[in-house]
């Protein structure tokens, strides 16, 4: 890892060509830069999610909602059709706005990620632990399917932080070219520093039988904001045993919808870092600062 002086010097020199990025640059404060894969905050059971950011965020990042149409459905029992689309996924980001700070105010002050359900009526985050309390009242299978999908969340990964950047790994069952895969769905959340706006950012990453990462050959998108990804699940039918789907079962058919967006050759090139120092992190952030606002092709999911 290079010296926060050398760092700094770096800092100064993109600071010709994006005004803003050292302000969004970590300079080694350790309550503001985190380099150190670890899972994923999780959101406070009870906390409903429709469309919108919910109460204590300000952004909805991308809520996975499944669907499962009559055809997919028939492949299994109808309890299991009916756990498989009950459950959704989902990311949510608080942008913070220091009121002393002038100038550059705005900061990502935290992300969190969780699963839930719906009760009364509302889409609800949920554990285990806490279903019958929050009145979702689940029978013992559905129990075990929320306990699973809750450890699947767990295993998110935040790889790393900075004041206004969070590059995060959410292993994901996904059809890709019509073959189920699990792979890992890269979300970088970026801030500006100036006006709080936030934007994210996805590829896909693949892991070898070594353990190495890949990117992907697939789109590297940027998503919309209040992202509500209605997906249809597919099921295979060699994961099936009478009727009973395995883990493996169920892939997402489709990806988030968003504006398809050329590889800049840098990013391109670390693109699937297991690690980062503050220099790959603000080769990220500069990369993706930079084409906030590029026209995309806008892709159907």
């Amino acid at each position: 890892m290079y010296r926060c002086a050398r760092d700094r010097m770096l800092a100064a020199t993109l600071l010709s060509v994006l005004p803003w990025v050292v302000a969004a640059w970590p300079l080694c404060a350790a309550d503001t830069l985190d380099l150190e894969p670890r899972p994923m905050t999780t959101i406070r059971p009870g906390t409903v999610i429709e469309e919108k950011p919910p109460i204590g965020w300000s952004h909805l990042v991308v809520k996975n909602q499944p669907r499962l149409d009559e055809q997919q459905a028939d492949k299994v029992l109808p309890v299991a059709a009916d756990l498989a689309r009950s459950l959704f996924g989902v990311i949510v980001a608080n942008v913070h706005r220091d009121r002393q700070a002038a100038g550059m105010p705005f900061r990502l002050e935290a992300v969190a990620a969780g699963v839930g359900t719906r009760i009364a009526a509302r889409d609800t985050i949920v554990t285990a632990d806490t279903q019958e309390d929050l009145g979702a009242d689940l029978n013992i299978v559905a129990r075990m399917v929320l306990s699973r999908s809750e450890d699947e969340i767990k295993a998110w990964t935040q790889v790393a932080r900075g004041p206004n950047i969070a590059v995060l790994d959410a292993l994901t069952r996904v059809q890709l070219a019509g073959k189920h895969e699990q792979v890992l769905f890269r979300y970088c959340l970026l801030v500006d520093p100036r006006s709080g706006r936030l934007v994210t950012f996805l590829w896909l990453l693949r892991r070898d039988e070594a353990g190495v990462l890949h990117r992907v050959a697939a789109a590297f998108k940027r998503l919309p904001n209040n992202l509500v990804h209605r997906y249809p699940l597919v099921v295979d039918e060699e994961e099936v045993t009478v009727g009973v789907p395995n883990s493996q079962a169920f892939a997402m058919g489709t990806l988030p919808e968003g504006a398809e967006l050329p590889w800049p050759p840098a990013l391109e090139a670390q693109a699937a870092l297991a690690r980062f120092s503050t220099t790959t992190l603000a080769l990220y952030e500069r990369e993706l600062f930079a084409l906030f606002d590029v026209p995309g092709k806008q892709a159907m999911p």
